[in-house]
């Protein structure tokens, strides 16, 4: 007898070898937005302190930040791009690295609020003076002495959408459940057929600068 398939919904990335329903934050938007506004308040030379590539949503960060630059006809330098810092300390070092240089950018984007903060520790132990653009807001971000911009977004929002639909993929199974019962009385053990499905929110809003605010929705199936 084969265990019924259960519903699962992910959210923050995607599956890897097995298909399920997403709720997925804009990460690629959320970076290229934050990057194409330090490209436009004049920076040219904006380094990138990052995830691992293995990561899912620090791979599409960075994929935003070298899109606003390929739009604005730049090319990010390899020696102002560090991708493996995990926690605030690994951060730090890393940014210390690109700032402690002849030719260290004037800007930094980070991609998550731990990799902020490192960053931030760096900037203002160097006095540097270096712009930082940061994805994920974090408390007390618009107290910093060292100006942040910030991608945010409801991770609430996201929590919430991830369980309406769970249920409703438990709802659709039930029902599918007992419509194959009453043909052939007994119950259907395959999974209900369904789309996927994808709900994608990102809220721009930016400390210490002009606000800036979006959002987008979308749905897949």
């Amino acid at each position: 007898m084969r265990a019924r398939a259960a519903p699962v919904v992910l959210a923050g990335r995607p599956p890897a070898g097995i298909e399920a329903d997403t709720v997925l934050v804009d990460d690629f938007g959320g970076a290229h937005a934050a990057t194409a506004r330090l490209i436009a308040d004049g920076h040219r030379s904006i380094g990138f302190v990052g995830n691992p590539p293995a990561l899912f949503t620090g791979t599409e960060r960075y994929r935003g930040y070298w899109a606003a630059h390929e739009e604005a006809g730049l090319t990010p330098r390899e020696e102002w791009i560090s991708r493996g810092a995990y926690d605030i300390p690994g951060a730090e070092a890393a940014a210390h690295r690109l700032l402690d240089r002849t030719d260290a950018p004037t800007a930094l984007f980070s991609t998550n609020n731990r990799i902020t903060l490192g960053a931030y520790r760096a900037v203002r132990g160097l006095r540097s003076g270096t712009a930082l653009a940061a994805f994920d807001d974090f408390e007390m971000a618009d107290l910093l002495d060292v100006p942040v911009t910030v991608v945010a977004y409801d991770a609430d929002e996201v929590g919430r959408r991830a369980a309406r639909l769970l249920l409703d993929r438990i709802d659709e199974k039930s029902a599918h459940a007992t419509a194959a019962a009453t043909q052939d009385g007994r119950p259907h053990s395959d999974r209900a057929p369904h789309g996927r499905l994808t709900s994608q929110r990102t809220a721009h809003h930016m400390h210490n600068s002009k606000p800036v605010a979006g959002e987008r929705m979308s749905r897949r199936l």
